[in-house]
């Protein structure tokens, strides 16, 4: 079956190329050039035939009649302590990423990473892939310091600037950087870092 396949699509591949580079070419001839193409490139097709690609499928679905809506820092913060395990905030550090559509209604919470005790890394590329593939058109970044300062440290305001400039780069906008104990937070946009 396979054998008979591969044919095949050698076949409909030869006929695209000659068909499209040399119209004039006759029967005769186009069947000398398919049985060349078909001996001498095969495996080079077979090994085309054996990948395998993984198919991507994007869906979204918000069954959620009662929709948070963040309209200042304080409500991203008490929304973020939902979703925070309160027996490891002051354990480790996490990064969670907040996901809003134009009207900053929250779409979702997505765990970035976790870390240690005094540091966590934060993937970009990771946390634009999931605002786009979410269809969002703001994001709220929040890690915690476990340590229970908010002081930004000057590596939380590089990245964050950083990241600002990459979803910049794809029309998303950066709301806020919030960092977060059990009691309080620093939002980095109201202290005009964002």
């Amino acid at each position: 079956m396979t054998i008979y396949l591969e044919t095949y699509i050698l076949n409909v591949l030869a006929n695209i190329v000659l068909t499209h580079s040399y119209p004039r070419l006759n029967y005769i001839n186009i069947i000398r050039i398919k049985s060349f193409v078909i001996k001498r490139h095969s495996s080079t097709f077979q090994f085309f035939l054996k990948m395998k690609v993984a198919e991507i499928s994007v869906s979204y679905s918000n069954g959620n009649k009662d929709k948070a809506k963040i309209t200042q820092s304080r409500d991203a913060f008490q929304l973020a302590l939902e979703h925070w395990n309160k027996d490891t905030i002051e354990l480790q550090e996490e990064v969670k990423v907040l996901l809003l559509n134009r009207a900053n209604v929250v779409i979702g919470i997505f765990d970035v990473s976790k870390g240690g005790i005094s540091s966590c890394i934060i993937d970009i590329k990771l946390i634009l892939s999931v605002a786009l593939k979410s269809i969002a058109s703001a994001i709220i970044i929040m890690h915690n310091h476990p340590s229970g300062n908010l002081k930004p440290s000057q590596q939380d305001v590089d990245m964050t600037r950083k990241l600002s400039s990459a979803c910049n780069t794809v029309e998303l906008k950066l709301l806020d950087h919030l960092i977060i104990t059990k009691e309080d937070y620093y939002s980095l946009a109201d202290n005009g870092l964002v």
